[in-house]
């Protein structure tokens, strides 16, 4: 956990900034609704047992 009171303000923002890009990156990993992505799962699992 951060502890905030050890940090100056520059701190705050850089590790601010750092979390929102992660945020972000998440984003980019699945683009699709989770239904799409469950859909398709589904279905490539099928189509490897034949």
């Amino acid at each position: 956990m951060l502890k905030f009171d050890d940090m100056d303000r520059g701190d705050l923002i850089k590790e601010l900034e750092d979390l929102i890009e992660e945020i972000n990156n998440l984003d980019t990993i699945s683009p699709d609704p989770p239904d799409i992505v469950y859909n398709r799962a589904v279905k490539e699992q099928n189509t490897n047992e034949d």
